[in-house]
């Protein structure tokens, strides 16, 4: 998926939004605390992944697949 959405310039679109991208990781093991600038908010379309990035003690936005590609394009959560 990844190569296929770098390919069609979507990675490009949401990192030149400020999202980051990762592959290959689990979600407990996010460094979110040592990003340039940390994060404080997630998204994402999975209940599994909300319940582990919970304990990260970041705010963890819930919502469809459209929902986190739009506020990783647009900075913000319609819901």
């Amino acid at each position: 998926i990844y190569i296929l959405a770098k390919r069609m310039g979507y990675t490009e679109i949401i990192e030149n939004a400020g999202g980051i991208i990762v592959t290959g990781i689990c979600v407990m093991g996010f460094p979110y605390g040592q990003l340039e600038t940390p994060a404080t908010t997630g998204a994402t379309n999975s209940a599994k992944a909300a319940s582990y990035q919970a304990r990260s003690g970041i705010k963890i936005q819930y919502g469809s697949f459209e929902d986190c590609i739009n506020a990783a394009i647009t900075g913000k959560w319609e819901r």
